[in-house]
């Protein structure tokens, strides 16, 4: 047993085990994973613990800071009325599960990152596999029953975005993996797997990203031939969807139309009606926010002094910047940023090809990030402190590879 505690891939693996399914299974597993690293860090003698990056740690406290904000917020606000335990503690495994990986785990060796990269691979097809069947039968979990009602995947999600907004996290790994191993299966079935989700989730905005970055990829330093081929490629798929009738070509028709994707409101689209309201919800607690616990209810007045009266889909912002406005204000967003600039001068210190990699999944999920609350999802925080942790491991070996060259 103290040997599993004292395995440096073990609480990886559970990392990666949870991730197809939704918070309840992460929250159990991230609380088993920070006891863990809580017993090795106060086990460690302290010079046995690894030293971290000081934007790593910059970004630990901008994190800290967020949720102490973030819980300040919501005290001051008598109308709120949110689970502060769940949220306060959800909230903290993201600044906090990295900085724990960076002071107990050692360097993975190479051979230990492939092992992981197959696990994710084969965990990813597998994902993508339960996905294609919702897609095909539309059956989904709730609760302990099977319900069939909706053929766009969630996978064990709580909603399909927030499984696109999920996968989007590791799309430039997978489009990176498949251009430099095209001939390996391990690269395949992470490809797949992730490539799959983004198609049958259908939100246009991740689709888009995902185009754009995978262009991007593919045609970065590469001949004119596969320049060429790729664009080829992209065309063609392009003309080949777009000429049939299908339920994602419907719905890319019908967003340039009066009638619109799922509109309810007498706006172009109704993520303009939530962005309208919001903009007055900040403009009422610009400073502290209204903090957590924003429910249906407490929007519908709001909704009201825009005129959508008994409005049927009283969302929230469907912006994660404007979300982190209205739940925290100016100084919320302005922490969000510092943890945000924090962990972008920690990967321009960092050599190819993970750089590169760090960098397209920051600008895939924050430019995603303009139509959708990813941020405030707790299974995309959970995909980005994974990202986070797995890039400050690799990144040592990379930097202890260098060394010794």
């Amino acid at each position: 047993m103290m040997n599993l505690l004292h395995a440096p891939l073990f609480p990886i693996y559970l990392l990666l085990v949870s991730l197809p399914f939704g918070p309840a299974v992460q929250n159990f597993i991230a609380g088993i994973v920070f006891a863990l690293l809580l017993f090795r860090f106060v086990s460690l003698p302290k010079g046995e613990r690894f030293s971290i990056p000081p934007t790593v740690m910059g970004a630990t406290l901008a994190g800290l800071t967020y949720a102490a904000w973030l819980l300040i917020s919501t005290l001051v606000n008598p109308l709120t009325h949110p689970s502060l335990a769940g949220k306060f503690t959800g909230i903290l495994f993201w600044p906090l599960l990295p900085l724990l990986f960076a002071k107990t785990t050692p360097s993975l060796r190479t051979e230990q990152i492939r092992t992981l990269g197959k696990v994710l691979a084969v965990l990813s097809f597998l994902w993508g596999l339960v996905m294609i069947s919702q897609s095909l039968s539309g059956w989904r979990v709730s609760g302990a029953t099977f319900i069939f009602d909706e053929p766009r995947p969630r996978g064990f999600y709580s909603h399909p975005l927030t499984l696109a907004y999920t996968l989007v996290i590791f799309w430039p790994l997978a489009v990176n993996w498949i251009k430099r191993d095209r001939s390996h299966l391990w690269s395949w079935l992470f490809f797949l797997g992730i490539c799959s989700g983004i198609i049958l989730t259908q939100s246009r905005t991740v689709q888009i990203v995902a185009v754009f970055a995978g262009a991007y990829v593919f045609l970065k330093r590469s001949t004119w031939t596969f320049k060429v081929g790729t664009l080829a490629g992209l065309c063609l798929a392009g003309a080949l969807l777009f000429s049939t009738d299908n339920a994602l070509t419907r719905k890319y028709r019908d967003t340039f139309t009066e009638k619109g994707v799922d509109k309810h409101s007498n706006y172009a689209d109704d993520r303009l009606a939530f962005w309208h309201v919001h903009m007055g919800m900040i403009g009422e607690r610009p400073i502290l926010g209204h903090g957590w616990g924003i429910d249906d209810d407490y929007r519908r007045p709001y909704y009201a002094k825009i005129g959508l009266i008994n409005f049927i889909k009283p969302y929230p912002a469907h912006n994660t910047y404007l979300e982190i406005l209205t739940e925290g204000g100016v100084v919320a967003l302005l922490v969000f940023f510092v943890w945000l600039i924090c962990f972008l001068a920690f990967f321009a210190q960092l050599s190819e090809p993970i750089r590169s990699i760090a960098f397209q999944t920051f600008a895939c999920l924050f430019l995603a990030a303009l139509t959708q609350n990813a941020f405030q999802d707790f299974e995309v925080r959970w995909a980005l402190t994974l990202f986070c942790v797995g890039t400050i491991l690799s990144a040592r070996e990379l930097r202890r590879q260098s060394a010794l060259q």
